[in-house]
């Protein structure tokens, strides 16, 4: 797990905004997503939702969603509201997320945030691409050396 200063410095170009209602609407998580050289990473706080005050928030958190873990990334964006959807490979690798139910979490993108947020989704689909080619090339390499 990265510490706050190698998340802070590896954010970077892209930060994507999101809010994501989590234990049955009675709290509210808000914070940016972005990406590091190890995958996409969150950094929210979570707040009390029914009266909508800024009094009762935790400390900020920080996690990170590693490429090779996500199998799936998707942006819908609706009339109304606009979602981004992360699928991983396994229920561990969203374990820390609040609000991820089977390995999948869905997070709320403000209207104003589509563009940079399908850019953001088109960075993510290229890092795992390349994580993939390199796993193949290692992979190749094995069975050379054999």
């Amino acid at each position: 797990m990265l510490d706050k200063e190698e998340v802070i410095s590896f954010i970077h170009n892209i930060k994507v905004p999101f809010s994501k209602d989590i234990y049955g609407g009675l709290a509210k998580a808000t914070g940016l997503m972005g990406l590091s050289k190890e995958g996409v990473v969150l950094e929210f706080e979570i707040g009390e939702a029914i009266f909508d005050s800024k009094l009762i928030k935790s400390d900020v958190k920080y996690r990170v969603i590693p490429f090779r873990e996500i199998d799936y990334i998707n942006l819908k964006k609706g009339l109304f509201f606009t979602t981004l959807t992360i699928r991983t490979k396994g229920l561990k690798a969203l374990s820390d997320i609040p609000g991820s139910h089977q390995a999948e979490v869905k997070f709320r993108i403000p209207r104003k945030c589509r563009n940079i947020a399908s850019e953001f989704v088109s960075c993510v689909v290229l890092k795992i691409s390349e994580h993939e080619i390199e796993k193949i090339q290692g992979q190749n390499l094995n069975l050379l050396d054999s």
